[in-house]
């Protein structure tokens, strides 16, 4: 992969929003996402990858995603321009890079955000889920994506071996 991954690191972890957002969210996991011009030369050129597997768009960078497991237990996805959006802007502005982070928080995510004062976009479908984007900050980047987890079902009592 090409690109400054420390520059591009920086820009991601040392986005001031990102510690304002993750104090309200709690995120359970947090994934970065890689800019790249070409998605099949991004995956194999990803150090320590273990799997791959498409996943759904995310218009709301206007990329093609592919989630890739890297051997020490962690996940980055890589994203390819398919629309004139966030992460076209991305690309012609810094490169090839991070430009992204997604935060998997609990249920009611967007929720605490609104009620924290933050600018959200609409829902859509992401390569994680339910997401929003938060729209402080410039539009080539970095971009933060919150995840909505979905509720975990109450416990019925019923068990199969009972």
């Amino acid at each position: 992969m090409t690109g400054d991954p420390a520059r591009a690191a920086q820009g991601v972890a040392g986005d001031e929003r990102l510690a304002r957002v993750e104090a309200v969210v709690t995120p359970i996991r947090a994934i970065d996402g890689w800019a790249t011009v070409e998605i099949e030369r991004a995956v194999l050129a990803v150090a320590g990858a273990s799997g791959e597997t498409n996943a759904a768009d995310d218009p709301l960078l206007g990329a093609r995603c592919r989630r890739v497991s890297l051997e020490d237990g962690g996940e980055i996805v890589l994203l390819e321009p398919i629309t004139e959006g966030r992460l076209a802007a991305s690309l012609a502005r810094y490169g090839e890079g991070l430009a992204a982070r997604y935060l998997v928080a609990e249920p009611g995510a967007f929720d605490r955000l609104r009620l924290a004062g933050w600018m959200l976009s609409a829902e859509t479908d992401g390569p994680f889920g339910p997401e929003r984007l938060v729209l402080e900050g410039p539009r080539w980047g970095p971009h933060l994506l919150v995840v909505d987890s979905p509720p975990t079902p109450p416990a019925t009592g019923y068990h199969p071996d009972a």
